[in-house]
């Protein structure tokens, strides 16, 4: 009886530790299934600080945070030269990712990157004859003419027909909402279109101006010609500079008043003629010959000149010779 004992004794030991080894077992496989696996991680470049729409990007305005490795960046640069110095084509905010949509270099197509700075994109109404028979393409250069015609006041001409350069190297941006060089649909040229120009902004006034009163043409410059020139403008009677306008507008004004503008009245006070040239006014001709430009009152009285004071180019003038 007493070794029944002592065996049942030892099956007892046995399989209590083979429970225990048992319990053991399975509280370490329920350890190790709750454990957290180890994430994998990479880097991903987002914002600092929101960025405005049009901000050229720099590397201060970037930096790299850990996302996990299944993370999808296919929407997103994920190379820093992929991102500086592009510009954001909408705002991003801080901490976003930089979406290639959102994206744009200098050279893509958005008006706005191809302006510098100090200018304006402007745009004018335009026809094949004044734009070089539709010739002009985007990125090229061009100046800029008016035609400004004869304005009569009450009566008076207060200014007379005139031809002037307005505005000079102008870049051509778009023509007709293109900004390639190769829109042109040969079999459809429409009458009038727009063509945009980058303006200088103290320009664009005189740009608005000339188009509002005047007419403007367009003239192609050459590609190496860096050159700026200044004129003051063509007025009829100076197309006839290679005539002898001075004998001509003399025999005119002789036979209207019967008279030669180089007579002496009274046999005391004498004349001279002087024909008007652009930008003259009854002061700067007195100044010019009496250095005292506040004797043109004997000028416009020796012309019978009204309040207005005004003279035409071309005009001739009879000058009062007055001794010192």
């Amino acid at each position: 009886m007493k070794s029944l004992g002592v065996f049942l004794l030892i099956i007892a030991l046995i399989f209590a530790a083979l429970a225990s080894f048992g319990v053991y077992e399975y509280l370490s496989r329920e350890t190790e299934n709750k454990m957290v696996e180890p994430i994998i991680e990479k880097e991903f470049y987002v914002a600092v600080d929101n960025i405005p729409e049009n901000t050229m990007i720099t590397e201060k305005m970037i930096k790299t945070v850990k996302v996990p490795e299944n993370f999808d960046l296919s929407i997103y640069e994920t190379k820093k030269e992929d991102i500086v110095n592009k510009f954001a084509y909408s705002n991003i905010i801080s901490g976003e990712g930089f979406a290639k949509k959102r994206l744009i270099s200098k050279d893509d197509t958005k008006l706005i990157l191809k302006l510098n700075k100090g200018e304006r994109a402007v745009s004018i109404s335009t026809s094949q004859y004044r734009a070089v028979a539709d010739l002009i393409k985007p990125g090229d250069m061009i100046d800029m003419y008016v035609f400004l015609p004869e304005k009569v006041v009450n009566g008076v001409m207060v200014r007379e027909n005139i031809a002037k350069l307005l505005l000079q190297k102008l870049k051509v941006l778009a023509i007709k909402q293109e900004m390639s060089r190769n829109y042109i649909n040969e079999e459809k040229i429409m009458d009038t279109y727009a063509v945009t120009l980058a303006v200088n902004t103290e320009d664009v006034e005189k740009l608005f101006l000339g188009e509002s009163i005047g007419v403007l043409k367009l003239a192609l410059r050459p590609i190496d010609d860096n050159e700026l020139i200044k004129t003051n403008g063509e007025v009829w009677r100076e197309l006839l500079v290679d005539r002898d306008i001075e004998k001509e507008w003399l025999k005119i004004y002789e036979n209207e008043h019967q008279e030669s503008v180089s007579i002496e009245i009274g046999g005391e006070q004498a004349y001279r003629k002087y024909i008007v040239k652009y930008t003259d006014t009854l002061r700067s001709i007195a100044l010019d010959f009496y250095e005292d430009e506040e004797k043109y009152t004997l000028i416009k009285e020796a012309n019978g000149i009204g309040k207005s004071n005004l003279i035409v180019t071309g005009e001739i003038l009879i000058i009062p010779i007055i001794e010192d």
